[in-house]
């Protein structure tokens, strides 16, 4: 994939310049394309990545900070109870607090 050609910049959200290669195991009674298409679509969900990310994953507090020492401690003050986003289906997403 060219980022570019896909309207995306280099390094952004599900692009890459770089090769990826992706091994799938397949039951060795999978014959035929359509059966091939099932496993496929197991597998990868259609549509862009970044519109799907943004419809599961709801930010409530920036993640933007200079180091991630001051994005914790950012986050800490913003967000007592430890809510830092919330999932699909109103779940909350919490900060983790190594060493506790």
């Amino acid at each position: 994939m060219h980022c570019r050609k896909q309207g995306y910049s280099a390094g952004s959200a599900g692009c890459t310049d770089r090769q990826v290669h992706i091994k799938i195991g397949m039951p060795p009674s999978t014959s035929g394309v359509d059966a091939v298409n099932q496993i496929l679509s197991k597998v990868f969900a259609g549509g862009l990545l970044e519109s799907r990310i943004a419809a599961y994953w709801k930010p409530k507090v920036s993640f933007e900070g200079r180091d991630v020492w001051q994005l914790m401690d950012g986050i800490r003050k913003n967000s007592p109870d430890g809510i830092i986003a919330e999932l699909k289906g109103n779940r909350p997403a919490y900060m983790v607090n190594l060493g506790l």
